[in-house]
């Protein structure tokens, strides 16, 4: 595993990288891209949620939400 190739490594700075400006930029665009798409999953699970929540009823009297389970 990657990581543990890390912690074992007695040259950590060999994982280093420097990034120039146009690489800086580059990467939080990315990050931005990747994050905006992540709040959209979010967003969207969350209103099929409610919707399922708004069909099935009073879903709190039926459904323990902190575990799915039925109570």
């Amino acid at each position: 595993m990657k990581a543990n190739n890390f912690k074992n490594s007695n040259n950590k700075l060999a994982y280093a990288y420097l990034l120039t400006p146009s690489g800086l930029d580059a990467k939080a665009r990315i990050t931005a891209r990747f994050l905006n798409r992540k709040v959209a999953e979010y967003e969207a699970l969350k209103a099929e949620i409610e919707q399922l929540e708004r069909e099935v009823g009073d879903s709190d009297s039926r459904i323990d939400k902190t575990n799915g389970r039925n109570r």
